[in-house]
């Protein structure tokens, strides 16, 4: 028959459940390799989302570019036509127009 000192020997020997339920399963093993691939996945998602980042933001500098040509010839464009205005002016003048 097993005495009380025994049973208190055991208990120190063995697992009782509530250290059992300290202990990883399977399944919560199992919940580590979804967090790796969780990980990895959203890696990959920012890896991609920097990539067509980097694509939209080349464009976005190919348009300012050539915003910047189109305004710079507006201007060239503008003086050429002030310029018109005063010659055909003067071609009036002369001409008693």
């Amino acid at each position: 028959m097993l005495t009380s000192l025994d049973i208190k020997k055991l208990q120190s020997v063995f697992a009782t459940k509530e250290d059992l339920d300290r202990f990883a399963i399977k399944e919560d093993l199992n919940w580590f390799a979804i967090k790796e691939d969780l990980q990895n996945s959203e890696d990959r998602l920012g890896h991609k989302f920097l990539s067509s980042l980097d694509e939209v933001m080349h464009e976005l500098k190919e348009i300012r570019e050539d915003f910047i040509t189109g305004a710079y010839r507006n201007s060239e464009n503008s003086k050429k036509i002030e310029n018109h205005e005063e010659r055909i002016s003067s071609v009036e003048e002369s001409l008693a127009f």
